[in-house]
C-alpha cells in the first residue's frame, strides 16, 4: 500500500498540476484580442 501511495502520490499531483496550467492559458486566452 505505501509503494502505491508512493507511486500514486506524484502522479496525481502532476496531473492535477498539469490541469491547472491548462485551464490557467486557456483563462488567459479569453482575456486576449482574438486578432493575437
Amino acid at each position: 500500500l505505501s509503494m502505491n501511495l508512493a507511486m500514486a502520490i506524484p502522479l496525481w499531483a502532476g496531473a492535477v498540476i498539469m490541469g491547472f496550467r491548462s485551464k490557467i492559458k486557456n483563462a488567459l486566452a479569453h482575456f486576449l484580442p482574438q486578432g493575437t
